[in-house]
């Protein structure tokens, strides 16, 4: 729908978006466009991917540039695929594809009648899929765990064209794909770790492979405490690890994404060697994730507690030489998370002990691993 000027009426009570269908369809004539004439518009119709397919076709939206000025109009949303190299679940080489979209803006015009939102999501997750563009059948592709996910596999270093696509709605559907040219690279940084899982759980993924990725909880997790270097020949964190108050530990960042972790995430790496299942992975919904997950003294369990092949030489928080604790701070500080009202609180995973706690947030400068969502 580019932005021609829509007559202000009153449009009683039917919804913004299906007022702009219905002025679609009494004004056919500014909407029938030739898609070769706009570079980078790659839509073809329901149900086909093909664009030769439909050189004509109905726009009933699109972020257009009206009259010479770029303006957010109601239309179809921007697909963004994205491709890596990395582990798949069964630990061997491949290319993970990926693929997000935008909302899209409702015009100002209507936002106002109807008590219509500002932007809306007319794409079809379950409609997404990925494709090889002209394949010679030396390649794989497997889906992913959701609709905007996929593997490839091959079985030689080549160059691929990829296409996302998939279906939109507004009033009818419009099929839209995107396309991206991509490398397989088996020699990829991303591959040159080992390929067994740590843990059934666990594979190493980076450069020197100092980063560990969660399959489970879906998280990408920094080998070492804040501070610590990654050691890839001795397999250590070397170095001391830096101490932080809570005000500046929970908002430490890296590049890549990397941040501090909420204690729901931080309590994921809690392993108890005394419980079955040994790890005690959240409901990510659960509101008060506090107090002991591997027990207390009585039932023996290993410490730290923690797979500490994956992350190795754990901090010592404890002031002297008489004893040992493994506190990290995560970056909630809800007072709601505690079992009592603690606003002058913030909440750690002590893995020494295998439990999560409040700490007093000026009172106690601790390290920090930092987090981010599986890339």
């Amino acid at each position: 729908l580019y932005n021609h000027h829509i007559p202000q009426r009153n449009l009683g009570h039917i919804s913004p978006v299906q007022a702009l269908i219905n002025w679609h369809k009494t004004h056919p004539e500014l909407f029938v466009v030739d898609p070769n004439n706009l570079p980078g518009l790659d839509i073809a119709g329901y149900p086909s991917r093909d664009p030769e397919d439909f050189l004509e076709f109905v726009i009933v939206g699109r972020e257009a540039e009206a009259l010479g000025q770029g303006i957010p109009i109601l239309g179809l949303p921007t697909l963004e695929p994205q491709a890596s190299m990395a582990r798949n679940p069964a630990g061997e080489c491949a290319m993970q594809l990926t693929a997000s979209y935008d909302n899209v803006p409702v015009p100002s015009l209507f936002t106002g009648l109807g008590g219509g939102a500002e932007s809306f999501n007319p794409f079809f997750e379950d409609s997404g899929a990925w494709e090889v563009v002209e394949p010679d059948g030396s390649e794989t592709l497997e889906l992913g765990e959701e609709p905007m996910q996929a593997w490839l596999s091959a079985a030689e270093d080549q160059t691929y064209t990829l296409r996302f696509g998939g279906h939109s709605k507004l009033g009818s559907f419009v099929r839209q794909y995107e396309e991206i040219e991509v490398t397989f690279d088996q020699d990829d940084e991303a591959c040159s770790c080992e390929e067994e899982l740590i843990a059934g759980r666990y594979q190493q993924i980076g450069e020197d492979c100092g980063i560990i990725r969660d399959l489970v909880n879906g998280l990408d997790w920094q080998r070492c405490a804040v501070g610590q270097t990654w050691d890839a020949e001795d397999q250590q964190c070397e170095g001391e690890a830096e101490r932080f108050f809570w005000a500046e530990a929970s908002t430490l960042t890296a590049p890549d994404g990397f941040r501090t972790p909420s204690i729901w995430e931080l309590r994921t790496l809690v392993y108890c060697s005394n419980k079955w299942p040994p790890f005690q992975d959240p409901a990510w919904s659960d509101p008060r994730p506090i107090g002991p997950t591997c027990g207390y003294a009585d039932v023996p369990f290993d410490r730290p507690a923690i797979i500490s092949v994956a992350f190795p030489n754990l901090p010592n928080t404890y002031r002297n030489d008489f004893s040992t604790q493994h506190n990290f701070w995560s970056s909630t500080a809800d007072p709601q998370v505690a079992p009592v009202n603690m606003t002058g609180h913030a909440f750690t995973v002590n893995f020494h002990l295998g439990w999560a706690s409040p700490y007093i947030k000026h009172a106690a400068d601790l390290p920090v691993r930092l987090v981010r969502p599986a890339q």
